[in-house]
């Protein structure tokens, strides 16, 4: 089985290699930052940060499906760290993601999910049921959000981004 996957991966072309293991770095790191920091501190990250600059373009469905496959190799690679990875990855290559946290109370069970968007549409962690969660937090990208108020004129202040 593994030498059934690391034969798969050898195959791919050297571009595609590089966004799997890119992929994999994210997403291992991810897991790791969930692990030791406190959600608090990766919530003010989130809504602060900016956005790291284009390194190379690949489309959209390339990303996720690196993404999709990179996940295997992680343990415990919840929908939270797929969305922490994707988001970074996605922007790697120009695109202004929006990570959402969502919850779902239904017949008494309490049920979170996390999911990325891409101008409205789910990209990663889509659900079948994905309606019936109601969205906590929604984290743009904090320069996309200046960008796009600046080009209609207006003059946003950091807080104002925040909410």
């Amino acid at each position: 089985m593994l030498f059934h996957k690391i034969s798969n991966v050898i195959r791919l072309s050297h571009g595609s290699r590089m966004v799997l293991l890119q992929a994999f770095m994210l997403l291992l790191l991810a897991r790791l930052e969930l692990s030791v920091v406190p959600f608090r501190v990766i919530r003010k990250r989130l809504l602060t940060q900016s956005k790291p600059g284009v390194s190379a373009y690949h489309d959209v469905a390339t990303l996720v499906r690196a993404l999709a496959q990179a996940r295997r190799f992680v343990p415990v690679s919840t929908c939270l760290v797929q969305a922490l990875a994707g988001r970074v990855l996605l922007a790697r290559s120009g695109y202004d993601t929006t990570l959402v946290i969502g919850v779902q109370k239904t017949a008494g069970q309490f049920k979170a999910h996390a999911w990325l968007e891409l101008g409205g549409v789910t990209v990663v962690g889509a659900l079948p049921d994905l309606t019936l969660f109601t969205p906590l937090d929604r984290f743009s990208w904090p320069d996309s959000q200046r960008v796009a108020a600046q080009a209609y004129g207006c003059d946003v202040t950091e807080q104002e981004v925040r909410s």
